[in-house]
Formats: C-alpha cells, sequence, structure tokens
C-alpha cells in the first residue's frame, strides 16, 4: 500500500504546500485508488497533480467527520471525479461550530452537497467491502482530548459540546495486515484502538491519523502527563504509527521520545509503503524520480565493481540521480557489517535504492521495513548498474544469500 499525504499543515518541500487539514491518497497492492479526506481547500488537488496523482481515477473517497479542515476541498473532488463513492457518517451533515475569543464560527460541511448521488451515509460498522470497513460509535472509556472543549454542535436548536458521533475510522485490510485511518481521533486515540480491538479481536498493524492534542508549541512547563500515557499505550499494541495535523509538532517530538521508530510524522509531499511488494516500493522510488526529481543509489562495491555479497563489500558506491541523470558520486568505506547495521546506516544517508550481488534476507527485510528497493543479482561495474536501473534495464533476481545469513555476515538480522 502506498499512501501519499497531499495535505497537512507542514509540508517536505517548497513545491509542496501545506495547509490546515488533511487529505491521504492511497493506492493498494491490488490497484485500487483510495482517498481519506479533502482537507480544506483545493490544495489537495493542487498538490495531486503534482505527486502524479489522478483524483479522476479515485474509486472511493472516505469523509472522516464533518469538519471544514478535512471536507473543504469535497466541491473539488466531486467537480473532478463523477464515479468515486464519498462515504459519510450520517450525522456529518449536521451543524459543527467552533469557539475562539467567545466567537462561535461554523465550521461544518457544505450542507448544499447532502443530496449529491455519489454521497452515501453510514453508520455504526459499515462494510464498504469485504477489505474495507468503517466503523464509528467510540465508546469513551479514557478521557478525550482537552483541545475538543472548543468544539460545539448544535442539538434541538441548542449550541451544546460536540459529541463527535459524526467521526468514523476506516480499516483497510491487505495482505493480512490491518491498516487504520482515524482522522484527527476526537473520540480519543486510546478509545479508538479499544474499539478496534473489541470489533476485530486485535490491534492494527498500522496507525495513521492526528492525535488532537493541537499542541502549538510547548514551554519548559508544559505538562506532557496526557501525551506520555498515550505514548506508552500506543506503544502497547505494537502498530506502527504514522500521525500529523491536529497531533502538533510539541506533542509528536514528546511521543517520538517514548516510541521511537514506531511513531514518524507525515507531512504534505510525504509518501510511504506501508504493506511492500516489489510494485509498491518500484512506485515509491518513481515517486522520488518523477516529483522530486532526484533519487539515491548505493551500490555495494569492490572499488568500482559490484560486489558479490552486500555485507562483505570493501565498500559502497553512492550515486546521486536527478532528472535521470547521476550527478554526484562518492565511495565510502563499509563501516562494518554488525547485523542489522548497514540497512539502517544507509537509510540514515537518504538511500532509497540498494544494488547488490546477493544479499541476507535479514537485511532485505529491514530494507523493506524502510522502503528502500533493493535490486540483486547485478553484476559488472557499479556505474554502469545504475545507469542500467535509472533506463529501467536492470532487474532484481531475488538473489538471496543464506550461507552466513545465521551469522549476520550478509548484513542480516
Amino acid at each position: 500500500m502506498i499512501i501519499k499525504t497531499l495535505c497537512e499543515n507542514t509540508s517536505v518541500n517548497e513545491d509542496i504546500k501545506a495547509e490546515h487539514g488533511l487529505s491521504f491518497y492511497l493506492e493498494l497492492n491490488n490497484g485500487r485508488k483510495l482517498m481519506i479526506d479533502t482537507g480544506q481547500t483545493d490544495l489537495f488537488y493542487e498538490n495531486a497533480e503534482k505527486m502524479g496523482v489522478d483524483v479522476s481515477d479515485v474509486e472511493c473517497l472516505v469523509i472522516s467527520h464533518g469538519h471544514y479542515d478535512h471536507v473543504g476541498g469535497l466541491n473539488k473532488f466531486l467537480e473532478v471525479n463523477k464515479k468515486a463513492k464519498v462515504y459519510v457518517h450520517e450525522l456529518g451533515f449536521d451543524d459543527y461550530f467552533s469557539k475562539s475569543s467567545g466567537e462561535i464560527k461554523y465550521i461544518g460541511m457544505d450542507k448544499n452537497l447532502e443530496e449529491n448521488t455519489q454521497i452515501v451515509k453510514t453508520k455504526g460498522i459499515f462494510e464498504v467491502d469485504e477489505d474495507i470497513k468503517l466503523f464509528s460509535d467510540v465508546a469513551h472509556e479514557t478521557p478525550l482530548p482537552a483541545s475538543n472543549s472548543g468544539l460545539f454542535m448544535k442539538e434541538n436548536g441548542e449550541i451544546v459540546q460536540d459529541k463527535f458521533l459524526h467521526e468514523q475510522n476506516t480499516i483497510i485490510k491487505e495482505d493480512g495486515k490491518y491498516v487504520l485511518f482515524t482522522g484527527c481521533s476526537h473520540n480519543g486515540i486510546v478509545n479508538i484502538l479499544k474499539q478496534f480491538y473489541k470489533n476485530e479481536g486485535r490491534y492494527p498493524d498500522f496507525v495513521i491519523g492526528g492525535f488532537h492534542f493541537s499542541w502549538k508549541n510547548a514551554d519548559a512547563d508544559a505538562d506532557f502527563s496526557y501525551v506520555d500515557e498515550v505514548g506508552k499505550f500506543l506503544l502497547e499494541t505494537r502498530a506502527k504509527f504514522y500521525t500529523g495535523h491536529c497531533t502538533g509538532i510539541p506533542a509528536y517530538e514528546r511521543l517520538k521520545e517514548i516510541m521511537g521508530d514506531k511513531i514518524d510524522y507525515l507531512a504534505s509531499g510525504s509518501v510511504e509503503a506501508l504493506i511492500n511488494n516489489l510494485n509498491s516500493v518500484a512506485i515509491l522510488r518513481r515517486y522520488y524520480m518523477e516529483v522530486f526529481e532526484m533519487l539515491k543509489i548505493a551500490v555495494a562495491s569492490e572499488e568500482k565493481m559490484v560486489a558479490g555479497h552486500f555485507g562483505h563489500c570493501s565498500n559502497f558506491n553512492i550515486f546521486d540521480v536527478e532528472d535521470g541523470k547521476i550527478v554526484k558520486e562518492e565511495s565510502i568505506a563499509n563501516p562494518g557489517h554488525k547485523p542489522g547495521f548497514l540497512p539502517n546506516f544507509l537509510n540514515d544517508m537518504g538511500v532509497k535504492v540498494v544494488i547488490s550481488g546477493g544479499m541476507g534476507g535479514g537485511a532485505i527485510e529491514i530494507f523493506n521495513e524502510k522502503n528502500i528497493e533493493v535490486i540483486t543479482g547485478a553484476t559488472g561495474e557499479a556505474k554502469a548498474a545504475v545507469e542500467a536501473y535509472v533506463a529501467g534495464n536492470l532487474k532484481s533476481t531475488g538473489s538471496v544469500c543464506n550461507k552466513h545469513e545465521h551469522h549476520g555476515e550478509c548484513g542480516g538480522h
């Protein structure tokens, strides 16, 4: 599964714009194309074009909840896409408000869209198909985010605290893995995960969404106790988390201290391959080449020649490729082949493709987890191998070195 963040509060570079909002594009391993939310404005569409996404090809759009920063681009979506079903909770078109400095502001959906024939209203557990399921009605077993206090709804003609009954979560099952999208987690990320467990009998493998801590800054005396408790619970689920938007940078940094590589941040322009196969990693590689027009490739080498064994190579020839051409090359000595060290070492350098003669299965697995493409079975000069790869003429043979893998000698685990 490929996830492209079409809009979020921050951005990976100046070409991809940011706004206070959230929108994801998903491309499943079977080729299906989906979206979660549309951000605050038409920006999701502008960024989609830059990121190689054809919004008109999307077959399914899920609206996580009826707030402007997730539905503001829906008019544009329906303008360019005439086939997708748009799944909105049956309470999604109700009246929702925010209150700041005593001023009440409408933040709900455009009611003119409610009768659009592409809209499908949902409630409770709603099965889109055998691979996609939505659920709401989250029980509040633990406290909700404090930042919910400024959000309201109209009930029986009166303005009352929002109960977030309109918030729905998306489950996608792919290749035996469960991926959960939570929108803003107004019902509390811990409560949502507990409800997921009640419904599915297990926790998800991946979780993507904001946690609505809504911290824009934090001073030395900031109270992180709630964030700390949430972080500890998230670790217990053993899922991999991707967050952003309403979580806030200070809260994310605190979670990162607690959770380490179990949590990462998704900004506008971010791309992740969650459930890897050869096709998804290749899509990711094409994205870096076509959108950012750059790619860093490492070749396990013996001087200038491709090495037969990844972990035993004497050096790595590193090539920077821009606009389909090698613009920089350097050689670095192999720093050592301790188990699991080399994949992390190359990842920290920003490498997106690794070429070698052979490689241990453990190293391949770590590279896959980090969305780094592995090409094995290569021979000859390292530079020629890179040129063949860029031209689309170098394919992996899937050559796995098993002889020394139990000793970690091929860079394995």
